[in-house]
């Protein structure tokens, strides 16, 4: 577009046309007479059309006025109405002021908008009739369709459910012969015991379109296993925006509509099972030991999981769980892996990860002085601090169980419950408090006798040797995370007092 240009802008959707009557093409052409009253020439001009909501900026004719904006290679913009901007008041404001920094003077057919403090004042108010006219359209046009639904069993818009297709004559949900065929054979191969994973993976072999393009997931199989339309009652309106954010429904709210059923009601159940047992074992003890929990990060921003390779020997891993997310893609008949990190071998990342946080606590980060008599002499107090802060909060938490019982808000078994974890953990504690007063007799002796050095070797010593339960609990209190990054480089985020600090292994 060559500089000096006017741009036409026109938008209208489809609740308006249906409750006003506007069109794009009458706006349009009321805007052409305004623009050649004022001298411009129809090759001078350029029209944009957008046919979505006003209240929402993602509408791809207004992203292109924007760039002509911001590219300064435009004058002017004539609109119809300053509704037909934005119904959304911020919006509109955000809009306008967008457009005026660059330069840009806004002209309307049917309303005179100039820039000073009563122009801006009746604009607002303009703003604030169109947003609250918009909501009643809104408002209006859900009722009806609730009501479409209750009186007539018809929908007002395509649910988009995987095996049947939508009759824009009718209103209703037909089956899909060929995705319907599909389905059948998910729920077939299903009652044999496939996992979704594995039907995926033969649906994407066999060439097979999944619902949203080509490619296939064990979770989109899953979905559809799960979904109980397919027994033949769909239920619509499961969520709403009401209240300005998503809210699931009750099943008391949805409105039943019968279709054609897929599948029976014992294959559905059987199914239900298959999934259930492939499920049975999520969340078991892992049988190998991995200092590393929940706190791995691959570099595509995925959590690190744990893995292992059998051959001769098993070794044990650790990647990125999108290598284990596999994606099934129907056109090349072939699995693929959403992230390309390679595997790191436990044992070295535990050990690199360990050596990291002995150093840690042997020698801190810069800026604190270290092993000089403040720091010596306090080190075994703050110990005695943490533990005894803990020891508090668990009496707070003993306390507060038994005045839930005593108020008749909780009942015995849970009283008992919750009073024999809460003692189990006072002994841990008072465990700790004896092992710490101990050890700082012990760590007294030995600097008397040989210095810092030889207390330096003794800690060291005894931190290497702790069981890897220990080891896993204070890695968990002193890691807030751990970075795998390219090129085999470990980034290790420590909890540190009065920062962050990030230590490249």
């Amino acid at each position: 577009m060559d500089e000096g240009k006017l741009i036409i802008y026109g938008r209208v959707s489809t609740e308006e046309q249906k409750e006003k009557g506007y069109s794009l093409e009458s706006q349009i052409e009321r805007c052409l007479l305004k623009a050649k009253s004022m001298g411009y020439k129809e090759t001078t001009i350029h029209v944009i059309r957008d046919q979505a909501s006003g209240a929402t900026l993602e509408r791809p004719g207004l992203k292109l006025m924007r760039q002509y904006v911001k590219q300064q290679t435009i004058d002017i913009i004539i609109i119809y109405d300053p509704d037909r901007l934005s119904r959304n008041l911020t919006h509109q404001l955000l809009l306008t002021d967008e457009f005026v920094k660059q330069g840009v003077r806004l002209e309307f057919v049917n309303f005179e908008w100039k820039n000073t403090p009563e122009g801006m004042m009746y604009y607002q108010l303009r703003g604030i009739f169109a947003q609250y006219e918009r909501e009643k359209i809104r408002e209006r046009t859900i009722r009806g369709r609730i009501e479409k639904i209750k009186k007539h069993g018809k929908l007002s818009f395509d649910p988009r459910l995987f095996g049947y297709t939508f009759n824009t004559e009718t209103d209703q949900l037909m089956i899909n012969k060929k995705e319907g065929a599909v389905v059948k054979l998910i729920f077939q191969w299903a009652s044999e015991g496939q996992s979704g994973e594995k039907i995926a993976e033969k649906l994407a072999r066999r060439g097979i379109p999944a619902p949203r393009g080509e490619t296939w997931y064990g979770s989109t199989v899953t979905r559809i296993l799960k979904n109980q339309s397919y027994l033949g009652t769909y239920y619509a309106y499961k969520s709403d925006y009401h209240q300005g954010f998503k809210r699931e429904r009750p099943l008391s709210e949805q409105f039943p509509l019968p279709i054609e059923a897929l599948v029976d009601q014992r294959t559905f159940e059987k199914v239900q099972k298959v999934i259930a047992s492939h499920r049975s074992h999520a969340g078991r003890p892992a049988v190998y030991p991995y200092l590393i929990e929940g706190t791995g990060v691959c570099y595509c921003g995925r959590s690190m999981g744990t893995t292992v390779k059998s051959g001769r020997r098993s070794y044990t891993y650790y990647a990125c769980t999108g290598k284990h997310k596999k994606s099934y893609c129907s056109h090349r008949r072939e699995s693929q892996t959403a992230c390309k990190s390679p595997y790191w071998n436990s044992a070295i990342v535990d050990q690199v990860l360990w050596d990291t946080i002995v150093e840690y606590i042997k020698q801190p980060p810069k800026g604190n002085e270290r092993y000089n008599n403040e720091k010596n002499s306090h080190a075994h107090t703050q110990e005695a601090y943490v533990l005894k802060k803990e020891k508090e909060e668990l009496l707070e938490k003993k306390q507060r169980i038994l005045d839930l019982y005593l108020d008749g808000k909780v009942d015995k078994v849970l009283l008992e419950k919750k009073m024999t974890e809460i003692n189990d953990k006072l002994v841990l504690v008072s465990a700790n408090e004896k092992e710490s007063s101990e050890n700082k007799v012990e760590k007294q002796d030995i600097e008397k006798k040989t210095g810092k050095a030889a207390w330096e070797d003794e800690y060291r010593h005894k931190l290497n040797n702790l069981s890897y339960t220990q080891k896993k609990g204070i890695t968990k209190l002193l890691v807030r995370r751990i970075i795998f990054k390219p090129d085999r480089e470990l980034v290790v985020d420590l909890n540190i007092s009065g920062g962050n600090e990030n230590i490249i292994v």
